[in-house]
Order: structure tokens, then sequence, then C-alpha cells
């Protein structure tokens, strides 16, 4: 049990390596050899093996899209969801792979009837079939930003905030899309710092003896507050929270190097605004969104010189 238990871990854990480096061949590759293994049903841990062959069956359909071959992810998820239409973590994965491979009209598409089908599904206690329908909605959120739909990616955001006003993911969220595009500043500033307030107090109940020194601010919040002063032509006080962000490590991030260096050049410090962009570069990741930014910081960085 405990060896067959290693070695899905273990495979897991050989899939996610390639999956960032983006070897997506070998990640097929490994995954069918995995899903080839017989299984054994008298096995006691058989559930939890079931759950972790669905996860390496997830990664393989992932890899398989971003070969390039679309039509067959689609195809392996569509059988999946013929054998059993209710399974919406199915519907979930179908949408997932069409927004990885940027078809993000079908992703809305399969994310919007998941939250009508999910929210009438009797099956499920209420409090679950809201939490589903949460966690589908904010990833309609998502698509909707990457499609430059503010409006009704803001919408959904909206949606979740009346249900759960205090989350800080939620606040933050719609204050920086809309700071991002220049929208609703006066409300996004607020939204930013309502989601920090939020987190404070979520940390201080999980760790009542939490230091001041200690008890720091979510990077992403930090840079998001710095953002939305920046775009409301408050650089000088935005340059401060972006120099702190940055000092934590899950500051140095491109995109929060890339909004130090726009502060730096409004405040007309040429050469600490292209330093601040090169450093970005080396923190720059694999994913679309990185490469995106990245031809784009690059930009500037030719621009400044």
């Amino acid at each position: 049990m405990g060896s067959e238990r290693g070695v899905a871990t273990g495979t897991l854990g050989i899939i996610q390596v390639n999956l960032d480096a983006r070897r997506n061949a070998e990640v097929e590759k490994v995954c069918k050899e995995y899903l080839a293994r017989e299984v054994d049903e008298n096995d006691p841990d058989v559930e939890a093996l079931d759950r972790l062959r669905d996860t390496v069956f997830q990664r393989m359909v992932v890899a398989i899209a971003r070969q390039g071959d679309l039509k067959r992810a689609i195809k392996a998820v569509d059988d999946l969801i013929e054998t059993n239409p209710k399974n919406w973590l199915n519907h979930e994965l179908k949408a997932k792979v069409y927004r990885d491979a940027e078809q993000n009209d079908e992703a809305v598409k399969v994310y919007l009837d998941l939250v009508e089908k999910v929210g009438k599904d009797e099956r499920l206690e209420k409090g679950a079939r809201e939490d589903w329908v949460a966690d589908y909605r904010y990833a309609l959120s998502g698509v909707f930003v990457e499609m430059g739909q503010i409006d009704k990616a803001a919408e959904q955001l909206k949606v979740l905030l009346a249900r759960d006003p205090s989350n800080p993911t939620y606040n933050n969220d719609l204050g920086f899309i809309w700071a991002d595009h220049g929208k609703n500043l006066e409300e996004a500033e607020k939204l930013i710092r309502r989601a920090s307030a939020e987190e404070r107090k979520l940390r201080k109940k999980l760790s009542p003896d939490l230091t001041p020194k200690d008890d720091k601010d979510n990077a992403s919040y930090v840079d998001s507050l710095a953002w939305v002063l920046y775009k409301r032509g408050k650089a000088k006080e935005a340059k401060p929270l972006l120099l702190e962000a940055t000092k934590d490590p899950e500051g140095q991030q491109l995109e929060i190097m890339d909004h130090l260096g726009d502060v730096h050049m409004a405040l007309g410090e040429k050469a600490e605004a292209v330093a601040a962009w090169k450093k970005g570069i080396e923190y720059a990741t694999t994913s679309k969104r990185d490469v995106k930014r990245k031809a784009e910081v690059e930009k500037k960085i030719k621009a400044a010189k």
C-alpha cells in the first residue's frame, strides 16, 4: 500500500516538474505509463489512489493541449463527461483546458454552464453548492480579465463580494483590475485597503501571538495598493510600498518589478527604472502571462535607453 502511494506521489512530482518546464510530450508519456498500471481494487487505500489517478489524467490532458492538440485533449475530457455527465470536476477540467489553450470564449461557455447547473444540483448540500459556484465565478472573472472584458470580470467579483464581503481575495482582485484599467480608482483603493485589513484580521485570528515585526501584509496586496496610488497620480506614495514589497520573496515577481519600474520613471528616476525592469526579467517564469509581460518590459528598457 505504502509503496503504491509512494509511486503515485513520486509520479506527480515528476509530472509537475516537466509541466513547469513545458516538456509536455514527456508529461504525456509519464502519465500514460502510470495510468496503464493495474489497480488493485482490494487495496485499502484504493480511494486515495483513484483520486491520484484522476489528478494524473488531468495533467495528461493539459499536456496534450499544450502540445497544440486541443481537439484530442477535449475529446479525452468529453469521453469522461459522457460516462458521468454530472461529475462537475470533468466539466471544470474542460474549462481549464480551453483557458490554458487561450480558447477563452469556449472556457466562458463551460464556466457559465457550471454556474447554472451546479447551482441547481440538489445532490450537493447548500453550502457546498455555493462554494463550488463561487469557485467557478472566480475562475470566470479571471477569464474575462484575460479577454479584456473588465466590466464582466467585475460583475462576477461583485456577485462574490455580495456573498462574502470580507473576502480579501475578492476585494483585492476587484480593486486591482479596476486600478489596472484606470476605472473607479477611489473605490478601487478602498477595496484594496479593505483586502489588507481583512487579511490582517485573519492572520491575527490564526496566530494571536504574531508580533508586529512578523505581521507583514501580503506582497501582492501591497503591490495592488501601490499600483492604485500610482494610477491616482501618487507615484511618490507608491514607491516606498513597492520597495517594501520587493524585499519580500513573495514580491520578487516580474509584474511587481514592472510596476516599480513604472513608478521610478514617473518620478524621473530612469536608471532605477531600468534596473527594476532588468531585475524583473530575472524573475520571469515560463507562464504565458510572464512571457507576454517580459516582451513588454524589454520594450520599455529599449525605449528608456
